[in-house]
């Protein structure tokens, strides 16, 4: 049986509510937030509204029903420009610190931004990521098999990111 529940994550009742009927059905092991607004998809209030603060309602309210460990998937680019794009990078960065302060959760933040070609050119592994990548570093995260790793943001992103930061070109 599958049920469905309309939440509005920046809407602290509303999150907390999904929360108390999910907690009604057995324990929560793991949980999986993946709401978020890309930049071209909201002005900045809403960016702030679901990305930042719907992913602290999320986790304010499934930790106060037991959630045991939990994922926050950050599906997007790492931005950093102006505007609603500036907002976006800014609320991801703080919901990377919300996941390192809160020690029981992990963020995944996968895919390659940029045009495909030049991110490749720049991936130590020589290609773009897959859904099948991300599902994998989430089934490992929603698993006992990781309850050792908390705290962490993890990129799947095939090095990009790392190789940017570290480029001596």
């Amino acid at each position: 049986m599958v049920d469905t529940f309309h939440v509005d994550v920046y809407n602290y009742a509303s999150v907390s509510g999904f929360a108390q009927a999910a907690a009604s059905q057995g324990p929560i092991e793991a949980g999986i937030h993946t709401a978020g607004l890309s930049p071209s998809a909201g002005s900045a209030q809403k960016i702030l509204e679901v990305d930042l603060l719907g992913t602290a309602n999320a986790i304010d309210a499934f930790f106060e029903y037991g959630w045991s460990h939990g994922i926050r998937l950050a599906i997007g680019a790492r931005a950093d420009h102006h505007g609603p794009a500036r907002t976006y990078g800014l609320s991801e960065r703080g919901n990377i610190l919300r996941v390192q302060a809160a020690a029981k959760l992990n963020s995944i933040g996968p895919g390659i931004n940029g045009p495909a070609g030049k991110c490749i050119a720049r991936s130590p592994v020589g290609r773009v990521g897959t859904p099948q990548d991300v599902v994998s570093a989430v089934a490992f995260l929603a698993s006992s098999k990781s309850s050792l790793v908390t705290g962490n943001d993890i990129l799947v992103d095939g090095g990009v990111v790392s190789s940017s930061k570290w480029d001596s070109s």
